[in-house]
């Protein structure tokens, strides 16, 4: 697995989460993972820099991403690349 993700826990009941870097193989189960241990009462906002990568991967975070609702606000802060944003 990439540990590529960082992921920031915040007083407020706020994650942030900051994506910056290729999207790779194995990728997904580990965001997906960490996203669904985020407690259920955090906002998550999701900082995005990313060439691109695996697509299949990518749609897995999407989907993950969609998946939060109102409670995810997702940023991109450069590039996103091969996301199907």
């Amino acid at each position: 697995m990439s540990k590529h993700f960082q992921f920031l826990a915040k007083s407020n009941k706020q994650t942030d989460v900051m994506v910056y870097h290729p999207i790779m193989p194995g990728d997904a189960v580990e965001f997906v993972n960490k996203i669904k241990a985020i407690p259920e009462d955090h906002t998550v906002n999701i900082r995005i820099n990313s060439p691109g990568g695996s697509v299949t991967e990518g749609a897995a975070m999407i989907n993950c991403i969609k998946e939060l609702g109102d409670r995810c606000i997702a940023t991109v802060e450069g590039w996103l690349h091969q996301w199907q944003a």
